[in-house]
């Protein structure tokens, strides 16, 4: 008798351990942090982040001036759209570009821009110090990009960057860098998913001309980001629905680990949505986690903004990116023309040009990707259920000891 008691205790025993580890391990973290490092590896990381942001800033300064000497002398020439691609480049690349440019035209569908458009292609490590290593300079995922000052002659150039090898090691047969760099942009009709996108942030600029003055200056602060890529053709089913909590109030992979001001606006708290596209925070600039501040720097005339792929917190899972494509799949390119080039402020423009205020349609977007999450506080479905099994399951042990 005691030992069937016993082997009770140490199965429920095992049982809640078993809960235990699952249930209540610490959540999951996207975005893990390192460990404080030692004072004179900090001391490192500083004085190689000043040289990087340095040397960034000076390079850029040299991208500037040359690639708009490049646009001037093209729009001289006559020419809207303005291709270029360093002397060194095989034919296959200069190929490889005019096509995707075709293509970005075609699905435009625009026979020229309404502004000047410069493309180019850039060794990431152009103009750059001999002696800085080339692991230091990544390749910016999403282009860069330099917006003239809307009073004076308006253009848009989108520089893409691709690594070239150090001097001395041989790149695989067939794989010349520039050919290839081009090629990716070219790539599109072999995947039905994707969609054109060698303008990048630029194509904007391209079928609706310069934005508004207040619509520019949101641009400017980070707001760019949300004109980053295209629609994919079922990015509605790439993700994944569910509770925002799972067993025991445990935070989901998902979207349990939105921030509040996402939660909120997911359960209805309209101002909360208006807040996420109109107040965020820049966590840098480019890839490599330089500053916002070194807009202030490089922004001098004629260039009113330059950026590469600006890093806001993260608040929807990636959304952000897709945010103007959203718009303008839904309302049509005419009336998201009118937003972008409307004189008022970004959540005035929104709804005089779509009818609707600008929080309660930003929700409906974020619940046609996720599910609401429940407002104000409460117990997950879940851990209600497995609460009343063990809660009956001890009840029912310490009724069988109390009759024994």
């Amino acid at each position: 008798m005691a030992f069937g008691m016993k082997s009770w205790l140490a199965l429920v025993f095992l049982l809640l351990l078993g809960v235990g580890v699952w249930g209540f391990a610490p959540p999951f973290d996207p975005f893990p942090r390192e460990r404080t490092p030692l004072p004179e590896r900090q001391r490192f990381l500083e004085i190689q982040r000043e040289l990087l942001e340095e040397e960034w800033s000076y390079r850029r300064l040299q991208w500037r001036d040359s690639l708009i000497t490049v646009l001037r002398a093209g729009v001289a020439a006559g020419h809207q759209v303005i291709a270029g691609l360093p002397a060194e480049a095989p034919d296959s690349a200069h190929e490889n570009l005019a096509l995707a440019v075709d293509l970005q035209m075609a699905d435009l569908d625009i026979a020229e821009p309404a502004i000047p458009i410069g493309v180019f292609l850039l060794s990431v490590s152009q103009g750059s110090h001999s002696g800085l290593p080339a692991r230091l300079l990544p390749i910016e995922s999403g282009g860069e990009y330099y917006v003239g000052r809307a009073g004076e002659d308006p253009f848009c150039i989108v520089a893409h960057t691709y690594f070239q090898r150090p001097e001395g090691e041989k790149a695989p047969p067939g794989r010349d860098p520039l050919a290839y760099a081009a090629g990716v942009l070219a790539r599109v009709p072999s995947n039905p998913r994707a969609q054109p996108n060698t303008f990048r942030f630029c194509r904007h600029f391209a079928k609706h001309g310069k934005p508004g003055p207040e619509i520019l200056a949101w641009l400017r602060s980070g707001a760019s980001s949300f004109g980053a890529r295209p629609y994919p053709v079922d990015y509605h089913l790439q993700l994944g629905r569910g509770p925002a909590r799972g067993p025991f109030g445990k935070p989901s992979r998902g979207i349990g680990l939105l921030p509040p001001r996402s939660l909120n606006c997911l359960a209805g708290d309209q101002r909360a949505c208006e807040e996420i596209v109109l107040s965020f925070e820049v966590r840098s600039i480019s890839t490599n986690g330089i500053p916002l501040a070194v807009q202030d720097f490089l922004s001098g005339s004629p260039v009113d903004f330059l950026g590469g792929f600006p890093r806001l917190q993260p608040e929807l899972l990636g959304l952000e990116q897709y945010l103007f494509f959203a718009m303008e799949d839904e309302f049509g390119p005419d009336r998201f023309g009118e937003f972008w080039r409307s004189t008022l402020e970004p959540a005035e423009a929104f709804e005089e040009a779509f009818g609707e205020p600008l929080g309660g349609w930003v929700m409906g977007w974020l619940r046609s990707h996720m599910d609401p999450s429940p407002r104000g506080p409460g117990v997950p479905f879940q851990a209600t259920v497995y609460s009343l099994l063990a809660l009956g399951l001890l009840a029912g042990l310490a009724a069988r000891i109390g009759r024994r």
